[in-house]
C-alpha cells in the first residue's frame, strides 16, 4: 500500500509495554528484583488504612507495600515486568487507582458517569 503513516509514538510505547506486562502477569511469569533502596512514597490516611487489602490484591501482579510510618509505604522489591517507566509515579498510579476502585463500589452512581475508559491506568514511559 503506498500512503503516509503518522504514529504517535508516545501512545505506541504505552501499547508496547501494556502488552508486555500483560503477557508477564497472566503467566505468572515474573521474578522479583531486590531493590538497594527502597521505594518510599506518601499516602493518605485512608490509603494507610487500606494497605494490607491493598496487598492482597496487589500480590498478584507482584506488588507489595510496606507499612513506613502514619502515611508512609516502602516497595523493597519490584517485579521483572515493570520495565522502563517511571516506578515511584507507576506505583503511585496504582495505589490511587485502587482507592478509585474502592470510592467506586462504594458510590455505583458516580460510575456512570465517569468516562468508559477511566479504568484504564497510563504507564509513564521514561523518555531517553
Amino acid at each position: 500500500e503506498q500512503g503516509l503513516y503518522i504514529i504517535d509514538q508516545h501512545a505506541a510505547q504505552e501499547k508496547y509495554n501494556y502488552e508486555v506486562f500483560k503477557n508477564a502477569i497472566s503467566k505468572q511469569s515474573f521474578t522479583m528484583q531486590p531493590l538497594l533502596m527502597p521505594i518510599v512514597l506518601e499516602i493518605s490516611l485512608s490509603q494507610a488504612v487500606r494497605i494490607e487489602e491493598m496487598n492482597e490484591q496487589l500480590s498478584q501482579i507482584g506488588i507489595q507495600f510496606e507499612p513506613f510510618g502514619n502515611n508512609t509505604v516502602l516497595c523493597r522489591e519490584l517485579p521483572n515486568w515493570i520495565q522502563k517507566v517511571e516506578i515511584k509515579e507507576f506505583l503511585q498510579d496504582m495505589i490511587d487507582l485502587y482507592n478509585q476502585n474502592i470510592r467506586q463500589k462504594s458510590n455505583p452512581s458516580c460510575e456512570a458517569k465517569q468516562h468508559p475508559h477511566h479504568h484504564l491506568l497510563t504507564l509513564r514511559s521514561q523518555r531517553r
